[in-house]
């Protein structure tokens, strides 16, 4: 099972036990030790670590947010590159201890289209698998500015849960519009993303820039492309 955590842990590919120098480096460190196939840890040991930690994290809910006055939940729901939608949900509170505590309840793919109404849906089955949360007084669901999310909170018991905008999303999406309102940073950010482009197309280009700034006397720091969900990377 410390492989199979390994591999959870660092998020790699279940291949790398059928690699002749992870069997080399594993026999090194245990000889006893036999590597199974890859197969045997994405259909047997995958599921064994993933109900093992969910047993852990549920009993430290149940015992930590009883003695809970009130807790955050934050939600969000994306499409990856490969077309396959995911919403996500995780809590967040203090513990006795006057720890912040974190943890993911959920992280499933989506089914169905995403309104308000599918979405409201699909965060009360995530958030009944944990009954502890039904006696917590206060409820807090942290979410992004987007109308079906917003829809899909408001459409809620709103006896059991609060609504709350994200204010790192709240504070990007403002950026967003400021930056498009000024004219000479509009023009700037044009212009980086056009360079950005032409360095990721051409290693010439790339080599050009850095020898540049070694002329200046300056850091080469390598361009990136500009992504109005990734925060700070206009900066």
């Amino acid at each position: 099972m410390v492989i199979m955590s390994y591999i959870a842990r660092s998020s790699s590919p279940f291949t790398l036990v059928d690699e002749p120098c992870f069997k080399e480096m594993v026999e090194h460190l245990n000889p006893k030790v036999i590597v199974k196939h890859s197969s045997t840890f994405s259909r047997y040991k995958l599921p064994l670590l993933y109900e093992s930690v969910m047993d852990t994290v549920q009993n430290l809910i149940e015992k930590e947010v009883s003695t809970c006055q009130q807790v955050a939940i934050t939600t969000d729901g994306w499409t990856s590159r490969s077309q396959d939608p995911y919403m996500t949900l995780t809590l967040h509170y203090i513990n006795s201890q006057f720890e912040l505590k974190k943890y993911v309840l959920n992280f499933d793919n989506f089914v169905g289209r995403h309104t308000g109404y599918h979405i409201s849906k699909a965060l009360e089955e995530m958030i009944q698998k944990y009954p502890v949360l039904d006696a917590v007084p206060k409820k807090v669901i942290v979410h992004d500015a987007a109308a079906n999310m917003k829809h899909a909170v408001s459409i809620m018991n709103k006896t059991k849960y609060e609504s709350l905008l994200c204010a790192d999303h709240l504070l990007n999406t403002s950026l967003l519009h400021a930056t498009n309102e000024v004219q000479e940073v509009k023009e700037c950010i044009d212009i980086a993303t056009q360079l950005s482009s032409k360095v990721h197309r051409s290693t010439l280009a790339c080599q050009l820039i850095e020898k540049e700034c070694m002329l200046l006397r300056v850091n080469y720091v390598k361009i990136i492309a500009p992504v109005k969900t990734r925060k700070r990377c206009t900066k």
